[in-house]
């Protein structure tokens, strides 16, 4: 399996650090900064399993309060065996693939990414004042 997190535009890999499992990089794609984790990074899953990508990310220091960052991930191939052994195994790449490059033609599987919006944080304003009365 292979996966892609497409960073949100206002972010770039360098503001990316702690990619778990280590052997995922962020990277320059098709569509942006990508962290991409390759086949060897991820476990061979049994049907229903899951497993756990993750990284840090900075918000960069332009961020305005409320700022919603769209973050795409999705799987673009993986492999299922055969179910007549001696066949090879296929090569799956789910529909609406997260790689551009990646054909509909080529397109045999479900959906599998999702975006997800995170916002920043709103502005807060605390105000108090002082009255002093004149000395009368």
């Amino acid at each position: 399996m292979e996966v892609w997190d497409v960073l949100p535009v206002q972010d770039d890999c360098a503001d990316v650090s702690a990619i778990v499992p280590a052997s995922g990089a962020c990277v320059t794609g098709t569509g942006g900064e990508i962290i991409e984790w390759p086949p060897s990074a991820i476990p061979d899953l049994a049907a229903g399993a899951s497993t756990t990508l993750t990284y840090a990310m900075t918000v960069p220091t332009t961020a305005g309060a409320g700022e919603t960052f769209s973050n795409t991930a999705g799987v673009r191939s993986f492999v299922g065996e055969h179910n007549d052994s001696g066949q090879p195994d296929n090569l799956y790449y789910p529909q609406s693939n997260i790689d551009s490059s990646v054909t509909t033609g080529e397109e045999n599987a479900s959906v599998a990414d999702q975006t997800v919006d995170v916002v920043s944080a709103g502005a807060t304003v605390t105000k108090s004042a002082v009255v002093i009365s004149p000395n009368t």
